[in-house]
């Protein structure tokens, strides 16, 4: 299912250094290929990233020097701090994927908590015509990649789903943002359709069929629930580019805000686990 980029919020500029993030290399020398500042040199300015990380988590960095540090003994030394607490080889020197941990834990020490609409709502109209359900979807099978239907990306923590139902067209369409809290990315999907297959007072069911899997969707009004359940089609040769679960997996709607909640609350115990040791008791 295609997607449309709402929002796009970059936390590097190529794509070519996202790659280069996740290698266990010297993040001066990464930095050194990529950056071009215009008033500094490139040691400078990762040296002063550093340190303006490190000193929101309380480091006593001292922010008058630039040094690399292989030339400055007290900075090496609160890096080596830094890596013990993070539980990685005390090396004085961060690598490009500690780098990016570290500044994580920058933003994320002081509570930037998440809002979001805490509301699940599940309704069918009085006379019948229509029914419609919003909330978060959440899934017991993991993230998949390629096409995004239940039980891939709609599973992640912060989404929100917006599902109507009109009995006299005999379709359900569902439609879903996803914020990838990784990338910090919002996403639209284009909307699914799901054929109905049955409508009472209390309940509709519907069917997406695709090559590769079918999803049922079950909307209980009466109990408030809504699910999609995923089954598979195994062994299909065109299905290799997109593989849904190997085994049947249960999508649900359920309310946001719990779990925004933890997710917020999980990043900031994260960070804060990074804290300058001496300082923690001040947080």
């Amino acid at each position: 299912m295609r997607k449309y980029i709402l929002v796009i919020l970059l936390l590097v500029s190529t794509a070519a250094f996202a790659e280069e993030m996740n290698r266990q290399s010297n993040v001066y020398d990464d930095f050194k290929q990529f950056s071009q500042p215009q008033n500094a040199t490139a040691d400078e300015e990762t040296t002063a990233q550093i340190k303006r990380y490190m000193a929101n988590l309380l480091y006593p960095v001292d922010v008058s020097s630039f040094d690399r540090p292989d030339k400055d003994t007290k900075f090496r030394g609160l890096i080596i701090v830094l890596q013990q607490q993070m539980g990685v080889p005390p090396t004085g020197v961060l690598t490009t994927e500690q780098f990016f941990r570290l500044k994580e834990a920058s933003r994320y020490v002081d509570g930037d908590f998440i809002g979001f609409d805490p509301t699940k709502h599940v309704f069918m109209d009085k006379d019948g015509a229509w029914a419609s359900a919003s909330g978060t979807g959440t899934t017991d099978a993991s993230p998949c990649s390629g096409r995004a239907g239940a039980g891939c990306d709609i599973g992640l923590p912060i989404n929100f789903v917006r599902i109507f139902c009109f009995r006299a067209r005999g379709v359900c369409e569902r439609s879903v943002a996803t914020f990838d809290l990784k990338e910090r990315f919002l996403f639209l999907d284009s909307g699914t359709e799901y054929e109905i297959d049955s409508w009472t007072s209390s309940q509709v069911t519907a069917k997406e069929q695709t090559p590769c899997a079918t999803f049922l969707m079950t909307i209980d009004v009466q109990v408030e629930q809504v699910t999609i359940v995923t089954v598979p089609q195994p062994d299909l040769p065109s299905c290799s580019g997109w593989r849904p679960p190997d085994r049947p997996s249960t999508w649900k709607l359920v309310d946001g805000l719990p779990i925004a909640q933890k997710l917020s609350w999980d990043r900031m115990n994260a960070a804060r686990a990074l804290v300058y040791p001496p300082a923690k008791r001040l947080l």
